[in-house]
């Protein structure tokens, strides 16, 4: 709601406002680990699997970020990308991944 309330506000101004939302990233995102233990052995085996068949990355949240701050979405304001590979597209009522 914020980023909607901004690119209203600010758009007359030339200020663009939006939101990435990151899903289940690796290795950092849902992973409790103790300091020294490299990203590469973080075991996401026992993660849901996102419909696109991969747990993202931190790059595929850069990618967005890049995106959203190049001229091909100077008009794009006030949206809201997730980057979380369909995982809340396939998710059921109860929080559920859809099978």
């Amino acid at each position: 709601m914020l980023a909607r309330m901004l690119a209203v506000g600010c758009g007359p101004r030339g200020v663009r406002s939006n939101v990435i939302c990151p899903g289940d990233i690796a290795p950092r995102m849902r992973d409790l680990r103790l300091p020294g233990v490299a990203d590469d052995q973080v075991d996401t085996s026992g993660w849901p699997v996102p419909p696109v068949g991969r747990i993202g990355s931190a790059g595929d949240v850069a990618s967005a970020a890049v995106f959203l701050a190049s001229e091909g979405a100077d008009v794009c304001s006030g949206a809201v990308l997730l980057v979380d590979g369909g995982m809340l597209a396939g998710m059921r009522n109860g929080g559920r991944p859809a099978s």
